[in-house]
């Protein structure tokens, strides 16, 4: 069918979820906007879909206590859900456990924090080898994954940190957006949830972490997962 002026459809299907709970976003919290006239319909909390007649090219979520952000829209599929994951920003006041941190590092660098010392929900199901594009995982407590920035770590190697972007689950295969740069054993391995913040111009950076105890154990990554810090909190 010839689409015109009068031909309204579904564009894109966005589904917006909360870094620090890795929960749905309560739709109350964010805005949606597009580039073009398209329209933004709720439906369940976190899930939005884009009608109109043209596919945008951009949407920026907008929030008081979430960063705002710009989101490129390629090549989207009406049936697949854009899943897309936000950070809180001081003023967040969704839960009583969390706390923020101030770290210092190279200007607009993304900057990662994870609790090492706590046995991970998720475990490796087998070994992996570097170019690997899929985990086998089991979780004891099942998250929703699809499109979360995790980080892959072992306690018998303090070299093993790796950044992985998680495309989607589906039973206990983790599909991965790139291959894995490194290989990991099964034996001691976890994925780890990790908290995520983004520099100012003068290398100064925000984190939120969780903390429900004394003496929580916490690693400092940068982009590229390299250690730049360690702190008890």
């Amino acid at each position: 069918m010839v689409k015109n002026k009068f031909s309204i459809c579904v564009q894109a299907v966005i589904r917006v979820f909360d870094s620090f709970s890795y929960m749905p976003v309560r739709n109350g919290y964010i805005k949606i906007l597009c580039d073009n006239n398209s329209k933004i319909i709720s439906k369940d909390e976190g899930f939005f879909v884009i009608i109109g007649n043209e596919i945008p090219k951009r949407i920026r979520i907008k929030s008081t206590i979430y960063e705002n952000i710009d989101v490129d829209i390629l090549n989207p599929n009406p049936h697949i859900p854009i899943n897309i994951w936000i950070q809180p920003k001081k003023g967040y006041n969704l839960v009583s456990n969390i706390k923020w941190i101030t770290i210092f590092t190279k200007p607009y660098d993304k900057v990662y924090a994870f609790q090492y010392k706590k046995e991970p929900n998720i475990r490796l199901l087998e070994n992996s080898k570097q170019n690997d594009e899929f985990l086998k995982i089991y979780q004891e407590r099942k998250l929703n994954l699809d499109g979360a920035t995790m980080l892959l770590y072992s306690n018998n190697d303090i070299d093993s940190f790796e950044l992985i972007n998680i495309k989607y689950v589906d039973g206990d295969n983790c599909i991965l957006y790139e291959p894995l740069k490194k290989e990991h054993k099964k034996i001691k391995t976890g994925v780890y949830k990790i908290m995520c913040a983004k520099a100012d111009e003068f290398g100064k950076c925000d984190i939120a972490i969780s903390k429900d105890n004394e003496n929580i154990d916490y690693i400092i990554l940068n982009s590229y997962g390299e250690k730049i810090d360690e702190i008890t909190i």
